[in-house]
Formats: C-alpha cells, sequence, structure tokens
C-alpha cells in the first residue's frame, strides 16, 4: 500500500479510483470521488471498528475493485462493554521544523466514548441473546499550523531590478501599473532567507485547524435460528483550514472546506437450509461539502482595477503564474456532493466440495457540481517569457525573463471565461453480477473459479449542462468543409448556450445527440465487461506446513463522474484563450483580450470524451505465493505480483498539430480542427504495468510478542498520468503531451516507491503477575505489570519525479495551451551529483531544449527520484485492572520517535528558474514529520 502527497491510496499498483472500499459491504466510492478514489474522510469511528481487510491480489468474482478494503463495523454482545477515551497532543513536546527551527501550534484533544452490549427496557423488553445495540461518539479538536515556504518576488525585483538574476533594470515607466497592483495584493513580500533572496524567501505559519464529531450506531436482531438483521449509522460533521495549494498565493489565506459525511447501511441473513444461505444488503454513502476561501471575486477585481469581466460568486483572484514563482489562484469556491445508494444479494450454496456464490449489485449514484470555470473568470496569464525572449534576448532563454515579462505586462498566453449556467446535477445506475465457485478438489488442493459482470451507463445531467465534441463529424457550410461538433444532449439543453461559445466557433454546427446519433448521456457504454477469475491453494506437502497460492483476474474500473465533471458547462461557457506570438506582442496589459472575446479559434474545450470508442478500463492482474510455516509461531511469506492495465484513460488536446520545426504560430490555421484552439479530449488508450515481490515474516503473538516485517520491491510504470505528475492518477488520467505518440509520456508512477519495508511489533514486558519477572507483590506487579510497547518501522525510496522546463521544442504550442513540458537530458551527467537540500536534483543533469526542434524533450517521466523515509514510531502502554470488570490504559506514542528528518519533494522542479529542485519542507504521511508525542488514557469496562 502506497500513499500519495494528497493522501490518496495505491494498493498493489491500482489507481485510487481502481479500489473497491466499503464499509459493512456498502460501497464509500462516490462519483465526484473518481478522481481521487473514495470519500477519504468517510469511515467509522476506531472504536467501532470490528476489522479492516485489505484484500491486495486477485480477489474473487464478488468484488469488483483490483484491490478491495473492507471496514467491518463491531456490533454489541450480550454483556455490556465499553469505554472512555482522551488523546492529547501539544506542541510543546514535538520537535521543531527542520527549515524554520520553531514548532507549529498543535493542540490536539480528542476524545470519546463507545459501549455496546444487549438492549434492555427495565420491565418492558430484555433483547439478551436476540437484539444488540454498539453506539461510539467521538470529538476532535485540533488547533494547528502550517508552515509553507514559496518562492515570491524580492524587493529589487518588484521595483524592476533584475540585476540578481543576471538581467536589466525594468524602467519604472515600462513597469505595467495592473503588474504592481497584483504584486501589492497577491504576491506576499519576502520575509525569509538571506537578504535579496529570490527564492525561497517566504515562509508563512497557516492556521489550519480541524473540528470533527462523529457518531455510529448499530443495532443487531436476531430473529430466530436461522434469521438475523442489522442496521448501521455513521455520521461526521468536519471543519477543516487547509493552507493555500502549491499554485495559490498565500495571501488568499486559508481555505475553509467543511464537510459532512454519511454511510447507513443494513443486512438480512437468512438461512433457507443447512448449506444454503442469503445475504440481502442495502444502503446509502455520500458527502456533501464546500471550499471558500478570504478574498471575495468583486473586490479583488476593484483593487485591481480590472474591468470587463465576467465575475463568478464567491471566492477566485487572477490566476497569474509566473514560471518559477508561486502562482496566484487555480482554484475558486465551490459546493459540492457525493452519494452512492447501494442494493446487493448474495446466495452462498455448499454443494459436497463445492461452495458457490451467486449475486447481484446494483448501484444508483448521484453528483452535485458547481460554479464552473470559476476560476477562469479572472483570467489566466502565463509568463514563460518565451514570447519576450523572442525580441529582447535574440530567442534566448534567460532565468529572469519570466518576470521581466510579467512586469512589462506581456503574458504568453491567456484565457478567460464567462459563464451562463455553472452548476450541474448527475445520475446513473450501475449493474454488477457474479459468480463464484470454490471447489476443495482435496484436502491438499482448492480450486477457485468466478466471472463477474458489469454494466457501467455513462451518468446523464439533470440540468442538461454537459457538452460533447465530436472529432469525426464533417459538415459543409456555404461549401466549406467544417471538421467536428459540439453535442448536447437535447434540444431543452438550447435554452443554456452561451451566445459567445456559438459565435466563437460558427460555423461548427451544435447538435443535439438525437441528431448525432448518440445516446442522450454523449457516450456509448460498454456492455460487454465479463471479468473472470480464477485462482488454487496447494499444499504440496503433507506436512501442511507449505502452501502455494496463485491466481490471475481481470477487473473493470467502475467510472464514475470523471467525465461529466469535465464535459459539465462547456456549451453554456465560453472559454477563451489567447496566445502571443514572438515579437511583438497582441495582448498586453491591462487587458491582455480583444475587445470581443467570441474570436474565431480562440473557444477551448474543457473538456470532451470519446463518444463512440471508449473503453472502460481494465486491469489484468496475476499472483504467485509461497507460505511457509517455520514453525515457533513464524511464517514467512513470498510472492510476486503483477498487473496490466489497458484502456486507461488519458487526456490529449484532439486539435494538436504534429511535431514540426516550423512552429506553431505559422501552423496554427492548418490545425486539425482550426475554428478552435484547445480541446482536451479525453480517450482510452492509456496502459500500466505493475510488477513487485515481497518477503514477509510474521510472528503470531506467543509468550507476549508479535511481529511483522516486510519488504518489497515494486516496478511500477504508465503512460496514462500524463506529461508530469504529482500524484496517483484518477479515471481520467493525466494530459500526455503527444496525441499522436500516447507512449512517450511512458514512465514511472509517481509516489510509488522502489523500494519500501515495513515492520510492526507488540511486545508485552515480561514483568508482573503471570510473568517470568518480578511476579510475586502485589505493590510491585501494580508498578511493573501491564506495560506493553509497539512500534512501526518504515524505510522506502523517494517518489519519482519529473523535470520540466520551459519552451516549445515541439512546435506544439504546448507551453502555451498547456504547461511546461519536460526538459532535455543532458548526457553522462549524474542529477544526483552534488546533491544538497538547495539543490536534490543536479541542474547541470538537465537542459531547456531549443524551439520548434521537431521533437518533445528527452527526459523521461519520473526520471529522479525524491527524498526517501526513514522514520521509527514508538508506543508504551500501560494497563491497570481496577476491578474485575474495569480496566485503565495510560501511555504515549511518538511519530518518528528519533525525528529523523524526513524531507518533502522540490516544490520547483522547472529547471533554469529560481528555486529549481530545492527542498523547503518536510514530510507528513506515514508518521514521517518531525516527532510528535500523543498522550493517551483510555477505561475500559
Amino acid at each position: 500500500m502506497q500513499i500519495d502527497s494528497n493522501g490518496n491510496l495505491s494498493v498493489a499498483g491500482a489507481n485510487p479510483s481502481q479500489l473497491s472500499v466499503s464499509i459493512d459491504g456498502i460501497s464509500v466510492m462516490g462519483p465526484r470521488a473518481a478522481e481521487s478514489g473514495p470519500i477519504n474522510e468517510l469511515f467509522p469511528s476506531f472504536n467501532a471498528i470490528e476489522e479492516i481487510r485489505v484484500s491486495e491480489v486477485v480477489n474473487p468474482a464478488e468484488f469488483g475493485g483490483v484491490a478491495d478494503i473492507a471496514t467491518i463495523s463491531k456490533s454489541g454482545t450480550n454483556s455490556y462493554h465499553g469505554g472512555l477515551f482522551e488523546n492529547l497532543q501539544n506542541n510543546a513536546m514535538n520537535a521543531a521544523n527542520t527549515f524554520t527551527h520553531t514548532t507549529p501550534v498543535l493542540k490536539m484533544n480528542d476524545f470519546g466514548i463507545f459501549m455496546g452490549g444487549p438492549v434492555s427496557i427495565p420491565k418492558i423488553y430484555s433483547g439478551r441473546n436476540k437484539t444488540f445495540f454498539f453506539g461510539s461518539f467521538e470529538a476532535l479538536r485540533l488547533p494547528r499550523q502550517v508552515i509553507q515556504i514559496e518562492n515570491v518576488p524580492s524587493i529589487a525585483m518588484r521595483q524592476g531590478d533584475l540585476t540578481s538574476l543576471g538581467g536589466p533594470v525594468v524602467p519604472a515607466s515600462q513597469i505595467s501599473p495592473l503588474s504592481l497592483k497584483m504584486l501589492q495584493y497577491l504576491f506576499p513580500l519576502p520575509n525569509y532567507g538571506a537578504p535579496g533572496a529570490t527564492s525561497n524567501n517566504y515562509a508563512a505559519y497557516f492556521a489550519t485547524p480541524i473540528k470533527s464529531n462523529q457518531a455510529d450506531t448499530r443495532f443487531d436482531q436476531i430473529i430466530s435460528s436461522r434469521q438475523q438483521t442489522y442496521v448501521r449509522l455513521t455520521y461526521k460533521n468536519r471543519r477543516v483550514q487547509n493552507p493555500p495549494s502549491s499554485t495559490s498565493s498565500a495571501l488568499l489565506g486559508p481555505f475553509s472546506q467543511p464537510e459532512v459525511d454519511y454511510s447507513i447501511s443494513g443486512g438480512y441473513n437468512y438461512v433457507l437450509s443447512p448449506s444454503v444461505i442469503n445475504e440481502l444488503r442495502g444502503g446509502v454513502s455520500g458527502n456533501h461539502y464546500a471550499t471558500s476561501y478570504g478574498i471575495d471575486a468583486g473586490t479583488i477585481a476593484g483593487q485591481l482595477g480590472l474591468t470587463g469581466f465576467s465575475i463568478p460568486t464567491g471566492n477566485a483572484v487572477p490566476n497569474v503564474k509566473i514560471a518559477g514563482y508561486q502562482g496566484t489562484g487555480g482554484t475558486a469556491s465551490s459546493l459540492g456532493a457525493n452519494r452512492t445508494m447501494q442494493l446487493l444479494d448474495t446466495l452462498s450454496w455448499t454443494k459436497h466440495s463445492h461452495t458457490l456464490k451467486f449475486g447481484a449489485d446494483y448501484r444508483y449514484l448521484n453528483g452535485v457540481y458547481t460554479n464552473v470555470f470559476a476560476s477562469r473568470r479572472l483570467g489566466v496569464y502565463n509568463f514563460n517569457g518565451n514570447v519576450t525572449s523572442g525580441y529582447l534576448t535574440s530567442g534566448v532563454k534567460t532565468a529572469y525573463e519570466p518576470f521581466q515579462a510579467f512586469l512589462l505586462g506581456i503574458p504568453d498566453s491567456t484565457s478567460i471565461a464567462t459563464v451562463v449556467e455553472p452548476d450541474t446535477h448527475a445520475y446513473a445506475s450501475h449493474y454488477g453480477f457474479f459468480v463464484q465457485d470454490d471447489w476443495k478438489v482435496s484436502s491438499r488442493l482448492t480450486l477457485n473459479f468466478g466471472l463477474r459482470y458489469e454494466y457501467h451507463p455513462m451518468l446523464n445531467d439533470h440540468l442538461l449542462n454537459v457538452t460533447n465534441f465530436l472529432p469525426d463529424y464533417v459538415s459543409v457550410v456555404n461549401g466549406k468543409t467544417i471538421p467536428g461538433a459540439a453535442v448536447i444532449p437535447n434540444q431543452a439543453s438550447l435554452s443554456l448556450l452561451n451566445p459567445a461559445f456559438a459565435q466563437s466557433i460558427s460555423p461548427t454546427p451544435i447538435l443535439t445527440a438525437a441528431q448525432a446519433g448518440i445516446p442522450e448521456s454523449l457516450r456509448y457504454s460498454q456492455k460487454t465487461d465479463f471479468a473472470p477469475r480464477v485462482g488454487f491453494a496447494w499444499k504440496p506437502f503433507t506436512n501442511d506446513k507449505t502452501v502455494v497460492r496463485g491466481g490471475y483476474g481481470k477487473f473493470i474500473e467502475a467510472l464514475m463522474g470523471g467525465m461529466v465533471d469535465d464535459a459539465w458547462g462547456v456549451h453554456a461557457s465560453d472559454v477563451a484563450g489567447f496566445n502571443n506570438s514572438p515579437g511583438k506582442p497582441t495582448y498586453t496589459f491591462p487587458y491582455p483580450f480583444p475587445t470581443n472575446l467570441a474570436q474565431p479559434g480562440s473557444q477551448s474545450f474543457y473538456q470532451a470524451f470519446d463518444a463512440k470508442n471508449y473503453k472502460d478500463p481494465y486491469v489484468q492482474e496475476w499472483d504467485l505465493t509461497v507460505e511457509q510455516d517455520l514453525g515457533k509461531g513464524l511464517g514467512l511469506r513470498v510472492s510476486y505480483d503483477g498487473n496490466h492495465g489497458s484502456h486507461l484513460g488519458v487526456i490529449t488536446n484532439v486539435n494538436e498539430l504534429p511535431a514540426n520545426t516550423v512552429g506553431f504560430s505559422a501552423l496554427s490555421s492548418s490545425a486539425p480542427f482550426p475554428l478552435w484552439n484547445y480541446i482536451a479530449y479525453q480517450r482510452s488508450i492509456g496502459e500500466s504495468n505493475y510488477h513487485s515481490a515481497t518477503v514477509a515474516v510474521q510472528k503470531r503473538f506467543s509468550s507476549g510478542l508479535q511481529f511483522q516485517v516486510s519488504y518489497i520491491f515494486a516496478r511500477n510504470l504508465a503512460d496514462n498520468a500524463g506529461y508530469a505528475p504529482t500524484t496517483f492518477t484518477g479515471e481520467n488520467g493525466g494530459t500526455i503531451s503527444d496525441q499522436f505518440h500516447p507512449g512517450y509520456d511512458y514512465g514511472n508512477v509517481s509516489f510509488s516507491r522502489r523500494h519500501r519495508f515495513l515492520g510492526t511489533f507488540l511486545y508485552e514486558l515480561p514483568f508482573g503477575q503471570g510473568k517470568a519477572f518480578l511476579n510475586g507483590n502485589g505493590l510491585v506487579n501494580r508498578l511493573v505489570g501491564g506495560w506493553e510497547v509497539a512500534g512501526v518501522v518504515v524505510a522506502q525510496s523517494g517518489p519519482f519525479m519529473t523535470i520540466l522546463a520551459g519552451g516549445d521544442p515541439s512546435g506544439t504550442g504546448f507551453a502555451e495551451l498547456v504547461g511546461n513540458g519536460r526538459a532535455d537530458t543532458v548526457k553522462s551527467v549524474s542529477p544526483y551529483a552534488g546533491q544538497s537540500l538547495n539543490a536534490w536534483i543536479n541542474p547541470a543533469a538537465f537542459a531547456t531544449p531549443a524551439d520548434n526542434i521537431g521533437r518533445f524533450a528527452s527526459s523521461s517521466v519520473g526520471a529522479v527520484t525524491g527524498p526517501g523515509t526513514q522514520a521509527v514510531s514508538l508506543s508504551l502502554f500501560k494497563g491497570v485492572t481496577i476491578k474485575e470488570r474495569i480496566k485503565v490504559q495510560i501511555g504515549a506514542s511518538a511519530a518518528n520517535a528519533f525525528n529523523h528528518p524526513n524531507y518533502a519533494v522540490p516544490g520547483n522542479l522547472t529547471v533554469a528558474t529560481s528555486g529549481f529542485a530545492s527542498v523547503t519542507n518536510l514530510q507528513s504521511a506515514e508518521g514521517a514529520g518531525p516527532r510528535s508525542i500523543q498522550l493517551s488514557a483510555r477505561i475500559l469496562f
């Protein structure tokens, strides 16, 4: 299991969206969670969990995901059991941040109560042996701070003095007034590092408190010896503030992100006969959430003097992106919701040596999406220095030119949006059917056979606010051939049409789905998703100490709301993009757009998807494992796991030119769809390959000790993550460099670690009653008895990183339309030579390729490795028996107990820019941050 910088999980190489995650069998994969996988905060309180099962490879046919994470809730018993708990943290007990030498504020108070037993009403009802309850309540109060270190323009740079970067002094008369106002309101002043520093020169602690309340309740009823039923409720109300994103200005302040998560499930088990059992389950899981921050869109527009813009409601700022420096925006306030309703039935039948399962699974999905393109409505402004270098430095790119271009108010490209209808409400029904046969051939051999069928119709929209693009459609208007067409669900959705959208693409037709001959969902859904599963377990020797397991399975990725998420609001919006050409620029501050935004060739489509040929992604998985009993409770496991993903989602620019030596500006009129600017187009052409070897040793609990240690070597390669991935990939995939050669982006998967060691242990100290030492005296026993120490050891290599560079070597306008592409590799130069925190990657190992050389850059995705992780977390607890049924536990735990500094990946990976590959922060996942200590107390009865 691996985790990325956003907390997304990958199990056995699977993308987060390929997992199946459930509570009591009810899925917590919401349609709006398509990019990140499950609803991350939706799980019961720790004390309400009976078991968590992680099934990594070759799951039987009853499971749809490549890997399965199942949480089973705790039920009551005939005896009353419960407890109180309190967990405390305080920054006074924690280690300082390596970079600032200060300790961020942290004052955690996590407390709660839990109890279970028979439902009894005195003199009215006794639930002993038939009616049970279990309930828990947990509250978290976590005032805390998070440090953020950024690259911001120095004082001298703000005044036009670029000599520290090797550049000129820009006269004050040439500096755009809008640039000065943007510096004032959107770029914080430097406050960190050496005087005059141009990188890693701003540091701020952001208050990022978390407040949550959670309740879990379960009732079980034994109707008869053959019938049982249960119902469970999980509810969490969470209020959290997060720091500005890596693409946003610190002046935006913390992002407020409240969230309510809920899950309700129920089940009914009926033993029809000793050999036939039916299990019926149903439930609903979902959440609703919001995002907002401290700058009102109308207020910032007035402060900057922006006029002629469509001001969105809520929070938004102009999105200014200067190569090598912190951006200003990229996000806006919004509301959203997920909901998955599920009903599934499983019939188990034992017939001689066969155990058969038959099942059906129905799910109804809802997803709400709001405020489309709000982050573009005050403009997106890209400053790479490519345009200015064309006439200021004769095409030679320098480190100072992106900021010089910003001062002059000459963006390389801009984008702006106007919106008629900003919301959508998606829905769909999904279906699954399976059969599984576990055949016990003999006492030494068991064979498993299964087949699953799934049907995942494309989501529709209650508001009819979705649009697609048909690249293969050809029409003739006034004797002129027009390639491509926009398509909308039906005639009623024309009421949402943005006139500027229609004008900018005219005479491109806008068709209804019926006119285009496709479903109103705007995509044909695949109906041939059969997924076979086979496996075996074999004891090759008669001593039962050796077991060989293996199998193969095909797993269909259940496409959720990813495509609706991207197609929503397109024809209701005008998203116009404009590119400056080298030489005298056309678009400059204060309004780098034409007066009429509806210009032919300016419209960008974010984003379309293959309506007729999009295949549901699938993963073929195989496994071979040998398990050996070593005696004395020790077991050895050696495994090889592999999988291959096919038809994975990727995003292409269907309007992309082939690589050329002429240049984008000269050839843009000959693009496949010259009436458009950029067309993001999702296709199912990606692939992945995962191979891993695992060696694990486990000791079952005996003599007061249990432990497990494992080492895994993994090779995880894919091309669906796009040209420069920084996290695990969602169902849509990433934007690839070259639509004509998608394999060009095949490389190491970001945040998949090549080497990983994990060890866990629990040891009851051998002192006190029933132990080997100091076991006689009652007082001594109370002092030294009941202690246990536990720990987790993590050691792993760093995540893979991709090095970027400015420019347009392919001549396709990639830098203007998408972003900086990858850098060139300098042969025979080690990327790790002279490695330090200021330069984790050797800048001499990479170079910025020249423009229009007819190829993309030579470095690969995931070409270099970031900082690894070494963390030892320890806990020490003591149990004290007060009475026969009352026990107290007290203790402390320390994450990263030895305070080993585990560095985060560099924030800037664009070569030849300020602060390239410098490490400015520490990791936080898996207890790898600065040492933190937690005190805990529990009363159990």
